[in-house]
């Protein structure tokens, strides 16, 4: 147990939060300007063939799907697999609405999903608020703050 007026444990613990905190809002702001190049992108919906679909570990809602999709921009056919797909299983043979990038066509997504055009910002949203409370809470309880309370 630290002594009265030395340092104590209060140091340590208040510069791992201030440095997780920095890097959690660092990352999350390098995520949005991520998503807000992506979302940025010239895209364009077609509607598309699923060809086949790979798998991710996980069960129930927390399954995911990779489906790889056939479609034909300007007369060129192309398939090509998707960002990750939440929710029901897609089907082979089913038709399913796609984004795909109008510079680079091969680059598609499926409408809705992360990379389709539209930013995916609550995890980023997440770690900022997680970054942002852990940098409060090093202030709050460092011992310089600790010690202007007394």
């Amino acid at each position: 147990m630290p002594r009265e007026g030395s340092r104590g444990w209060g140091w340590p613990w208040s510069v791992l939060s201030l440095a997780i905190g920095l890097a959690a809002l660092v990352f999350g702001g390098v995520q949005i300007g991520a998503d807000a190049v992506e979302a940025s992108r010239a895209s364009s919906p077609i509607e598309a063939t699923v060809t086949q679909v790979d798998y991710a570990s996980g069960t129930g809602m927390g399954k995911r799907y990779f489906p790889t999709v056939e479609y034909t921009v300007d007369g060129t056919r192309y398939e090509e697999g998707t960002a990750n797909h939440r929710g029901s299983e897609p089907q082979v043979g089913e038709t399913l609405t796609v984004t795909y990038d109008t510079a680079d066509p091969r680059r598609v997504s499926l409408t809705g999903e992360s990379g389709g055009g539209g930013a995916d910002w609550a995890g980023s949203i997440v770690l900022l608020a997680i970054g942002a409370g852990l940098i409060a809470a090093a202030v709050a309880l460092s011992p310089v703050a600790r010690s202007r309370r007394r």
